[in-house]
């Protein structure tokens, strides 16, 4: 090579290192905001809580995803990167754990305890992570000579904590307190945010660490596996399990078929076994109520014209989502009642995780619950089996100041896909209070149908339904009943 191009090739060289980027190019070659900015929208949505459009499942998801990228940039800058970048990872375990927990049987298993527990280690791993934080941006300043005139970690540590203690105090919940730590929460934020500025204005040049996998492919991978974990989740363990067996209907034999003369559907008393018709065999009155329950019955407007005279009414006709219900009861000696609630699915898919409650009459005494049963046809084949969950658990109500305890029927089901004639039962008994045969009673049946899996968090149906989450819900139906003793109506019929 000529000399003399060899002198003027390092003379290009040495012009080039002399020159500084221009405050526009610096952001580009010195690109601080990009990671601080992951970072602190990161720490912002792992920390603030909303509770509302799911956001309290979605938000620390993609908040521990962004504060891994940030701290994924930073780890080559200093010890402390490194550290609060393997601490991110593990949050990033912790999560998709989380997740599992939430969308699976688990959520109920854990106790308060450990949910407590829970909540102290996140709370220890997130100030953790702030302090991490803060104690590489100090090195940082140093590095740059700049001395570090806000300390927002460090608030932000103090506000986390104050926040816990607050959740659990009865201050919990006080609107002035929220508007409050709303405040100081925004301006630590903007401070925080800005970090990434100010280092860029000290013209530090950061150290970006190389990495094998792009920040889109990772976020979108992570962002696909917490939705793989919660759908499939709602998919397998909303269908509950089932155990099925071949169903052959009993012959009417005799006592079926007394029985079925008191007014007892005869369809119904086939599903019974002969251990319950024998219980009914002493049965002094039968009365059977069925109605349609439609879940998203369709407004039909009717107008009757007459003598320039207009009239409109509303009613309402079957949709695609419809139930039969029928409640029997079976009246016997010493104020015996038997209830038998049924019901049969004329249209529609139950298969994700049905409900029914089955509250007992309150002048009930020494209830039970006697059998039940859930039937279906597959192929052309008949087949039975249990309820997946169902108890007669006791609630404590409260009317006019006065607190009793009330037993009540509680239980899930689900039917196999491309099932049909799907249909079920619960048979119960109980004694009316006092010696008088004249009485009245009744029965109620609310069904809970989901048209979707449960997805986050997973709940039981019927928890929901105790708990009110149908109350105001289309997909809830309900048939209540009434029966007058056969004494009682004949009091009535001779008053008459």
């Amino acid at each position: 090579m000529d000399i003399k191009d060899s002198n003027f090739d390092q003379e290009i060289v040495n012009l080039f290192t002399e020159i500084s980027p221009s405050e526009e190019e610096l952001p580009m070659i010195n690109p601080w905001s990009m990671p601080i900015g992951f970072i602190t929208w990161g720490l912002i949505l792992t920390t603030v809580k909303l509770e509302f459009f799911k956001l309290q499942y979605i938000l620390p998801t993609v908040g521990v995803l962004l504060v891994f990228l940030g701290f994924r940039s930073l780890r080559n800058e200093n010890k402390f990167f490194k550290l609060a970048w393997l601490l991110s990872i593990l949050k990033l375990l912790v999560q998709l754990v989380d997740l599992i927990l939430l969308s699976t049987p688990l959520n109920y298993i854990l106790n308060q305890e450990a949910s407590f527990e829970l909540v102290i280690v996140m709370l220890i791993m997130q100030i953790t992570m702030f302090l991490l934080f803060h104690k590489g941006l100090m090195m940082v300043y140093k590095k740059a000579n700049k001395t570090m005139e806000d300390n927002p970690l460090i608030w932000i540590s103090v506000w986390t904590i104050i926040a816990a203690i607050l959740a659990y105090t009865s201050w919990n919940g006080s609107f002035i307190v929220w508007i409050t730590m709303m405040i100081a929460y925004y301006y630590i934020a903007r401070t925080l945010y800005h970090i990434g500025d100010h280092l860029e204005d000290a013209r530090y040049f950061m150290t970006i660490a190389s990495v094998k996998i792009s920040n889109r492919v990772f976020g979108w991978s992570f962002i696909g596996i917490s939705l793989i974990i919660v759908i499939g989740s709602g998919i397998i363990f909303s269908h509950l399990k089932l155990d099925p067996k071949e169903y052959v209907a009993p012959m009417l034999s005799e006592e079926r078929r007394s029985l079925v003369e008191l007014g007892f559907p005869e369809d119904l008393l086939s599903l019974l076994s002969d251990e319950d018709t024998e219980l009914l065999s002493g049965a002094i009155n039968i009365e059977a109520y069925s109605e349609v329950l439609m879940l998203d019955p369709k407004d039909v407007e009717i107008e009757d014209r007459s003598e320039g005279y207009v009239q409109i009414t509303h009613t309402y006709e079957p949709g695609r989502t419809n139930l039969e219900a029928t409640t029997v009861y079976i009246e016997t000696p010493n104020n015996q009642i038997y209830v038998m609630q049924y019901f049969s699915w004329i249209s529609g898919s139950p298969v994700w995780q049905d409900g029914i409650t089955i509250p007992i009459a309150y002048d009930a005494n020494k209830a039970k619950l006697v059998s039940s049963g859930l039937f279906y046809e597959k192929k052309d084949v008949e087949y039975a089996m249990p309820f997946p969950r169902l108890t007669l658990d006791e609630f404590e109500s409260t009317y006019m100041f006065e607190t009793s305890q009330n037993k009540i029927i509680v239980g899930a089901l689900s039917f196999p896909f491309i099932s049909k004639n799907e249909r079920g039962y619960v048979l119960y008994r109980y004694t009316i209070n006092g010696d008088s045969n004249l009485y009245l009673t009744f029965s109620t049946l609310n069904y809970a149908h989901n048209e979707n899996p449960t997805f986050i968090p997973y709940e039981k149906t019927e928890n929901q339904m105790l708990n009110g989450a149908y109350f105001f819900d289309d997909n809830q139906v309900q048939l209540y009943t009434t029966y007058v003793s056969v004494a009682q109506k004949q009091i009535e019929e001779d008053n008459e």
